[in-house]
């Protein structure tokens, strides 16, 4: 989902324009909704299954927000909220958090709570992990975020 570079490596591949989350529809299942037009929001609770293109959200509880009748803001909660999603590389890309919110107009991605993304072997953990799906940029830890960060980076494949 991100493009971040360490040691000279790809750790983590940005998502294609294709595959852009303002580019395809949103499905949510669920065993209950509780919609509010007045604040254009809406609840979904109980084996919550949101979906969009490549990208798959499982939460206990999920809030969608929405700003003159367009997606604006979903914060999915869950023991863990997970995801998975397919990089432009088409390497795929699991993530959990205790919280995961999703702010459409800045296209960012935030995992709270126990965060821990894995692409490829390569994984980053903390209890704050926020990525810019805009500029490819990730960070995680800071003064918001309780313990170290945690990264395990896989070798590069020796080519023969």
């Amino acid at each position: 989902m991100m493009g971040l570079l360490l040691g000279g490596g790809v750790v983590f591949a940005p998502v294609s324009a294709a595959e852009s989350p303002n580019t395809e529809p949103v499905k949510i299942s669920a065993d209950m909704v509780e919609v509010d037009q007045k604040s254009q929001s809406s609840t979904y609770s109980g084996n919550v299954i949101l979906r969009q293109g490549d990208m798959r959200l499982t939460a206990e509880t999920v809030k969608v927000n929405a700003d003159r009748g367009k997606l604006s803001a979903i914060k999915a909660m869950g023991h863990p909220a997970e995801f998975r999603s397919v990089s432009e590389d088409g390497t795929p890309v699991r993530g959990q958090a205790d919280v995961v919110q999703f702010k459409a107009r800045a296209e960012i991605l935030l995992l709270v709570g126990e965060g821990k993304l894995t692409q490829g072997g390569n994984t980053i953990e903390n209890d704050r992990i926020e990525f810019n799906l805009r500029t490819g940029n990730l960070k995680a830890g800071g003064r918001q975020a309780k313990g170290r960060v945690e990264v395990i980076l896989q070798p590069a494949e020796q080519k023969k």
